[in-house]
């Protein structure tokens, strides 16, 4: 199946951010906490340097 589709099996839209949450809502990489807000896994955020914003501050190490 993924032979046959055109660009491989990456991130089909990645000029649209909405769009990009919701493919990754549907593979489970993030879950939805309201309206406006995801939860993204800290390896991701982690990998891709981005920040936390809100909740509560980690501990330092």
């Amino acid at each position: 199946m993924l032979e046959s589709e055109k660009g491989g099996s990456g991130p089909r839209n990645l000029d649209d951010p909405a769009v990009l949450v919701q493919e990754l809502y549907d593979i489970g990489v993030v879950t939805k906490r309201g309206p406006d807000s995801v939860d993204l896994p800290d390896i991701y955020r982690l990998a891709f340097d981005i920040s936390r914003r809100g909740g509560v501050p980690r501990m330092p190490v």
